[in-house]
């Protein structure tokens, strides 16, 4: 009878199955939204140094067409 009061009492303290699955949703819908925030600042960053790069390119031809 002593371990079925204890068995009791711990049950009593386990979190519910839906509050873990509604944890867990939210938690998926945080780490979807931050993975889009991510996401566009890298393709932001990415877009800037694709700019810069064929901006040097055509600096570089530009200097190598005087040159020779």
């Amino acid at each position: 009878m002593m371990k079925i009061n204890m068995l009791s009492e711990e049950m009593k303290k386990k979190a519910d199955r839906s509050e873990l699955d509604k944890l867990l949703i939210d938690s998926k819908k945080y780490t979807d939204k931050e993975c889009l925030v991510l996401n566009k600042k890298i393709n932001e960053g990415l877009d800037g140094l694709r700019f810069e790069i064929e901006r040097l390119r055509a600096e570089f031809e530009q200097h190598k067409s005087k040159d020779f």
